[in-house]
């Protein structure tokens, strides 16, 4: 059997490989207006998205939004209560605590009103945790 008719080496031309191709970079969209209801609500947005990986940070930035990804193994629940943030993925549940001390030492100055840093990251095996709240006890 030639290489080029082989199925466990369809990827191959010849005898060369063929590369992945690269992936595009994630870009954001909005309408001209929601800047201006982060900015009334004194808010942020945080949206998982597993099909790409990411958790989505986004923010009023005057007339524009500022957005900030961070790769996870399939984000999906997301849960915050005061200064708590816990992150359900495919098989972990991160959690984070805000540090109101190392908030304070970001760039620009008085622009942050948190800096949430991983506390702990237990392995949960495949529960896919789409819907997260915190509890009480």
């Amino acid at each position: 059997m030639s290489a080029e008719a082989s199925p466990d080496r369809a990827d191959l031309v010849g005898d060369t490989p063929t590369a992945a191709p690269e992936p595009q970079p994630l870009r954001a969209v909005h309408t001209p207006n929601f800047p201006a209801i982060l900015r009334r609500l004194g808010a942020s947005l945080l949206v998982t998205t597993y099909q790409a990986g990411k958790l989505v940070m986004v923010r009023d930035e005057g007339d524009h939004l500022n957005t900030h990804f961070r790769s996870f193994q399939a984000p999906m629940g997301l849960a915050i209560e005061g200064g708590r943030l816990a992150i359900g993925t495919s098989v972990q549940v991160w959690e984070f605590v805000d540090v109101p001390a190392v908030t304070a030492k970001l760039e620009p100055p008085g622009r942050h009103d948190g800096c949430f840093l991983p506390r702990s990251c237990p392995g949960t095996r495949n529960i896919q945790s789409h819907e997260m709240a915190w509890g009480n006890g």
